[in-house]
């Protein structure tokens, strides 16, 4: 029998847009001043931009500072750090086809010698996967409802697709904050998905009185349309969201997706690449098993398992395991499902 693969990661449409590794310097104090502005970037398509960048002070001594990311004229994510050591952040957001401005800006709280805030190691690009849809870049307004359709892979139909939803929302002149369930705090806003409230898998909120970025990474049913909507304690809070759903992109830890219903020849072996996607995450997860009724965690779990950073190539013959018993789990936000395959028996 054949070895069958399919690689969901189209990276010949790839595209590395920047790739700056200068380290900026920002010493204005206590207002958003700009530190770089890269210029134009144009999409031909509409499609996936990936963004990752690190940031850093210069003492440890109290103080703090943060950068955000501008795409033409959207704020897209937000940086916090009070740390010597660089710390990495990103995201990805869907765009329509188009010329965008990109810049960074910067923020810093002065205390005893923090005096600087730096940003380096600055990239983004397009990225490109299978059954995959979004909902482009904008001022929040109602519902979006997309729809990733079913088909069959190599090694099964598709199950789920992580809907992954980048949010920023700013009040003027106040704090915004974003509500997990149960909260309902001042100037909160919340995300829900088919009318369920749902947590935020990330909260980065800026400095001073400045707006509040935040990530969901969900699974949901294929071949169903799902509505991701916000709810504004505050109507003058504004809000600005991108919403990509599909397969292969990886949701958060605490919510693994089921990607495909794994369907083949008992004694098989099943392939899954694990990918950085615009996170080079250490916590890519994919394993065959289940969240048993009494869980003992992945080690019990699941019969077979890989995780780690950079590529994770996962791989399980199942001979004696039943196939059609157990379930392909992937988790690890920031990455992505880059290659599928079954070499049949």
């Amino acid at each position: 029998m054949p070895l069958l693969a399919e690689q969901e990661r189209l990276i010949a449409q790839e595209q590395n847009l920047i790739n700056d590794s200068t380290q900026y310097d920002l010493t204005t104090q206590l207002a958003w001043t700009l530190m770089k502005d890269w210029g134009n970037i144009t999409l031909p398509n509409a499609g996936i931009l990936l963004i990752n960048f690190a940031i850093a002070i210069d003492s440890a001594s109290g103080g703090s500072g943060g950068v955000r990311i501008k795409v033409g004229s959207n704020y897209v994510t937000v940086s916090y750090t009070a740390s010597q050591t660089f710390q990495i952040f990103g995201t990805a957001v869907w765009l329509a086809a188009g010329t965008y401005d990109i810049r960074a800006e910067g923020y810093l709280v002065p205390n005893g010698s923090t005096r600087n805030v730096y940003l380096q190691n600055f990239q983004c690009g397009l990225s490109a996967l299978n059954d995959t849809v979004g909902s482009a870049v904008q001022t929040y307004s109602s519902g979006i409802a997309l729809t990733v359709n079913n088909r069959t892979t190599p090694a099964g139909a598709l199950q789920q697709a992580t809907y992954f939803v980048q949010v920023y929302a700013v009040t003027s002149s106040a704090n915004t904050l974003l509500n997990n369930i149960g909260q309902n705090q001042t100037n909160g806003v919340s995300i829900y998905v088919d009318g369920n409230q749902v947590n935020w898998a990330e909260i980065i909120t800026e400095e001073d009185y400045g707006g509040v970025s935040g990530k969901v990474a969900l699974p949901f049913s294929v071949g169903y349309s799902h509505t991701v909507t916000i709810s504004k304690n505050n109507s003058s809070t504004a809000v600005t969201i991108s919403v990509i759903a599909s397969p292969w992109i990886l949701p958060s830890s605490t919510n693994p997706s089921i990607p495909v219903n794994i369907n083949f020849s008992q004694g098989s072996t099943l392939y899954c690449m694990l990918e950085p996607w615009y996170l080079n995450t250490s916590g890519k997860f994919a394993g065959v098993g289940a969240i048993h009724g009494v869980t003992f965690g992945r080690a019990d779990d699941y019969y077979s398992s890989a995780t780690g950073a950079d590529l994770v190539e996962f791989s399980y013959m199942m001979d004696i395991v039943d196939i059609l018993n157990n379930d392909l789990m992937a988790s690890g936000l920031g990455g992505c499902i880059g290659v599928i395959a079954v070499d049949a028996r």
